[in-house]
């Protein structure tokens, strides 16, 4: 009975379990959000409920009787996920694996790429679904559900990318380090230091400079500025951009370095303020400009660092 129901085939039959079936496949089968197919051990389709022609773009008459594998397209040149459906479904039905199987595949609807997750549920001659690898002709039927999950995927999408693009913006303001401690939930994060190179560099005559043009075009030009220190600095491995305030950009190394060793943090901080001097040079030459910057570099500890406020 359950089986007639399910595949919509109320004909021949004068059980009266089965005068209201085709009301209860109206009310429940056709009227499932996903799609679901019925098939016989051939992969023939024998029905088919009313949400198939929004997944698949066509409509049942034109799919009823059809195979599978001709009704399924996958996008040219994304074939992978409907051949490993087919695979494993040639599989199931000669008896290698069980028949109970979900997959996810990429197909057309219409013109349209859509991603299908597809859950397949093979019921056998004796009415019980099967888990476990059967022979074909022991098959009633097989049940294909199939779900759009194109939105959940674009709305997954556009939550990582929103994501990382919060990691990036972190990652600008604070050291790697620190934000994954704050990720952890940790709200009190100091440490001593034994030794570090606490650098600063600013501009020459900033103010009057600054008051003598728009404030979009100063804004331009140090945002230009501080992107090429950025790209400097990340060459130097034991230096790390702790922040910018107005004109001044503050570095240290050693901070957070395994090993500490002064030499070495020093000698990174002395060269990355002499290539930053250069690079300015050619800098103002770029932008038809004459400025120039003072550095002050401190070498010494131990210290205490952290984060202080929310």
């Amino acid at each position: 009975v359950i089986l007639k129901i399910l595949s919509n085939d109320f004909s021949d039959s004068d059980d009266d379990s089965l005068s209201h079936g085709t009301s209860f496949y109206e009310t429940l089968v056709s009227h499932l959000l996903n799609g679901t197919l019925f098939l016989d051990n051939q992969l023939t389709i024998r029905s088919a409920n009313s949400a198939v022609p929004n997944i698949l773009g066509v409509k049942n008459e034109e799919i009823l009787g059809k195979n599978l594998r001709d009704v399924l397209t996958p996008p040219p040149g994304k074939e992978s996920g409907l051949h490993a459906f087919f695979t494993a479904l040639d599989g199931a039905m000669e008896s290698l694996r069980s028949p109970d199987i979900e997959c996810e595949a990429e197909i057309l609807s219409g013109k349209d790429t859509i991603t299908v997750q597809f859950n397949l549920i093979a019921v056998s001659v004796s009415g019980e679904v099967q888990t476990h690898p059967i022979n074909a002709e022991g098959l009633a039927m097989l049940a294909l559900v199939m779900k759009d999950l194109t939105a959940t995927i674009a709305a997954r999408t556009l939550l990582r990318e929103e994501h990382e693009k919060g990691e990036r913006l972190l990652n600008m303001i604070l050291p790697r380090i620190i934000v994954q401690k704050l990720q952890k939930g940790e709200s009190n994060i100091s440490f001593s230091v034994q030794s570090a190179s606490i650098l600063f560099m600013d501009l020459v005559s900033f103010t009057p400079w600054c008051s003598s043009l728009p404030a979009a075009t100063v804004m331009k030009t140090l945002n230009k500025l501080f992107a090429l220190f950025d790209q400097n600095i990340s060459r130097f491995s034991r230096l790390i951009k702790i922040k910018c305030i107005g004109d001044c950009y503050m570095a240290a190394g050693g901070i957070f370095d395994e090993v500490n060793q002064p030499a070495e943090h020093c000698k990174q901080a002395i060269s990355f303020c002499l290539d930053s001097i250069s690079a300015l040079e050619l800098f103002d030459i770029e932008n038809h400009l004459s400025l120039k910057i003072r550095v002050g570099i401190n070498c010494g500890g131990p210290i205490i660092a952290g984060v202080l406020g929310i």
